[in-house]
């Protein structure tokens, strides 16, 4: 199908059977490579046949809705109004052709959504929402220790991994990797609070694998390896901070991590020059 051809319409896809039917629950993950899977089916690459079309449906989905100009200065920056107008319907045709019902894509009040209707099961919205019933226990320690290790297990990988056309994408994988970050910061110091400093340094050192300029991350790592006794590993972890941040920033580390660092060492008999 060409840019200028005109896919099918929503009521000419009802005609066909193509929409109406009871549909299948759509899953969506981002918290790694990009997953789509229709009830039992997977739509891999291939099958998209549009691919910007599966990038919409994810923009969609983050962002909630947007209106038909908003889609096409994101995905055809640049192009005139008949490009965009002409790209749009293809991409919304292959879109939903690989969904395998046009109703998933609405076009509502001059914008577009993704109705989901409670069937859209998405491991961002679940992240989230594990996240607020972490905050909601903060009185019960354990509870909200539980709620963040269940959020944290539906990550996969960097966020939204294998997208890599435009830029759409950057302030969602930022935002969702901030909340990705600070729950790890919280589980590691609820481990640490709770007595578990193995736990905690698990917590914290998986944190600096994703950012290794993380002073807070660091600083709780030293603390969970002093708690085990484990001199060598918090000398360790304070190194490969100031290295860090040397070759990145061109700074040391702050005058409290500095001297968390020599009283931590101090405490294990060790010696800092």
């Amino acid at each position: 199908m060409n840019a200028t051809a005109h896919p099918p319409t929503a009521s000419l896809l009802a005609a066909r059977g193509e929409i109406g039917r009871a549909r299948e629950p759509l899953v969506v993950r981002l918290l790694g490579p990009v997953e789509v899977q229709v009830g039992d089916r997977t739509i891999s690459a291939p099958q998209w046949k549009y691919a910007r079309g599966r990038d919409l449906l994810l923009y969609l989905i983050l962002a909630g809705r947007a209106s038909r100009g908003k889609l096409g200065e994101i995905f055809w920056p640049g192009a005139d109004a008949e490009h965009q107008r002409n790209s749009m319907n293809v991409c919304l045709y292959w879109l939903r052709k690989g969904l395998g019902d046009a109703s998933w894509v609405q076009y509502r009040a001059g914008a577009y959504e993704v109705d989901a209707e409670g069937e859209l099961r998405c491991d961002l919205h679940a992240f989230e929402q594990l996240l607020a019933l972490a905050d909601c226990a903060h009185a019960q320690p354990a509870q909200q220790a539980a709620h963040l290790e269940a959020a944290l297990a539906l990550v996969r990988g960097p966020v939204l991994e294998d997208v890599v056309d435009g830029n759409w994408h950057q302030a969602p994988r930022a935002k969702a990797q901030r909340m990705i970050d600070e729950a790890r910061l919280r589980l590691g110091s609820l481990h640490l609070a709770g007595g578990d400093p193995r736990s905690a340094a698990r917590s914290f050192a998986r944190l600096l694998q994703d950012d290794p300029l993380c002073e807070a991350g660091a600083q709780g790592l030293m603390r969970a390896h002093a708690a085990t006794g484990a001199l060598a590993e918090l000398v360790h972890t304070y190194q490969a901070l100031h290295a860090a941040l040397n070759e990145e920033l061109g700074v040391s580390p702050t005058a409290q991590t500095r001297k968390l660092y020599a009283q931590l060492v101090e405490e294990l008999g060790g010696y800092t020059p």
